[in-house]
């Protein structure tokens, strides 16, 4: 639940008096579950009591207010001083109920992340992948947090859609392209909403689309993001032997599958799938999102990023980085064309709030 309203709720200088800046005097902090893991518990527990300590240190500070400047006329140099006072604590219950509403956020995925069921009677190949790189998230020392949200999308991960005709594919390519010049569509989405992100420059022969979709996705140099990529690909044992003994090789033969690049961008930051439908509201959050499609000759896999949604003509629209393309340069794509060409749900990536992400080592 979002605390803003608390905060609108703000008083104006009466003529003679100075209301408090809230009506409202509670915080709502979300409970921490006594069964999460101890150091988990630990953590969330000392950070809702500073938010608590914080809010309560600025309910002293609105009391001292009000008494301070009680009986302060309208026009005075008292009521200038009382007004910049007033703005200033508001400012500060602001910044406290953006911290509430983050916790409260984390506390509501944790859950999530934890009740999740695994799909029954998985293909057993899949399953020995997920295994291998959940055991490998715990060797790496991983948080139970990071653990748990990364469980989930291994599982949520899957197709979205049904193969569709190649044709069609082709044909929506073939629009997409078409348009990347278009001044009124770069326009609309200028004012459209989602992260701006530079590309990490030009594909060339080699398979490694993943490699520049995390890197634009995450805003990482590409030999950084290519260099943790051969690392995990290394320690991972649902790879073959000849993979782990030349992982550069195998990236720029095959390229990475959906689970490594979810256990990359969890390795910068936080992932998470989401389904095409909750596409235009991620990128409103400021959330990049790649996604496996079908490329434009119709059959295989080619990884890209959706940077941002805007409306064009009554209609839905995204910007699309595509790693063949310019750095520059950007493709626009209707709701529809984006359902076609989709082959999985979306991994969406934001960096951990205030942290230094554990990296694969």
């Amino acid at each position: 639940m979002s605390h803003r309203v608390v905060v609108a709720a703000l008083l104006v200088l009466g003529l003679g008096l100075v209301a408090p800046v809230l009506r409202a005097q509670d915080l709502e902090l979300a409970a921490v579950p006594a069964d999460w893991p101890a150091d988990l518990q630990a953590e969330l527990t000392t950070q809702r009591k500073q938010i608590q300590a914080d809010w309560d240190g600025f309910l002293a500070d609105q009391a001292a207010f009000v008494s301070a400047y009680a009986g302060t006329l309208a026009g005075t140099p008292q009521a200038a001083a009382a007004a910049a006072r007033k703005a200033e604590l508001k400012h500060h219950a602001d910044d406290i109920v953006d911290d509430a509403d983050r916790f409260n956020e984390r506390v509501a995925q944790i859950a999530r992340q934890r009740a999740f069921v695994p799909p029954r009677n998985l293909d057993p190949n899949f399953q020995r992948i997920i295994d291998g790189m959940l055991a490998l998230a715990k060797e790496q020392g991983w948080s139970a947090e990071k653990q748990a949200r990364v469980r989930a999308a291994l599982y949520r991960l899957g197709y979205q859609n049904a193969p569709p005709p190649m044709e069609d594919v082709r044909h929506a390519w073939a629009d997409i392209l078409g348009r990347r010049q278009d001044p009124a569509l770069a326009e609309a989405a200028s004012g459209g909403e989602g992260p701006a992100w530079a590309s990490a420059g030009v594909q060339t022969n080699s398979a490694d689309c993943a490699i520049f979709a995390l890197a634009n996705a995450t805003g990482r140099p590409y030999g950084y993001v290519a260099a943790v990529a051969t690392k995990l690909l290394a320690d991972g044992t649902w790879r073959s032997d000849a993979d782990r003994a030349n992982p550069q090789q195998a990236i720029e033969r095959l390229g990475l599958n959906g689970g490594e690049v979810i256990m990359l961008a969890e390795s910068f930051g936080q992932a998470e799938v989401v389904y095409s439908m909750h596409f235009a509201k991620t990128l409103q959050g400021g959330r990049p999102i790649m996604i496996n499609v079908i490329p434009s000759a119709g059959r295989g896999a080619h990884e890209v990023v959706l940077t941002k949604t805007f409306s064009h003509d009554g209609e839905i629209w995204f910007e699309m980085v595509e790693s063949y393309q310019k750095p520059t340069e950007r493709l626009y794509l209707r709701q529809a064309e984006l359902d076609l060409i989709l082959k999985e749900k979306g991994v969406a990536y934001r960096p951990d709030p205030g942290t230094t992400p554990r990296l694969l080592r």
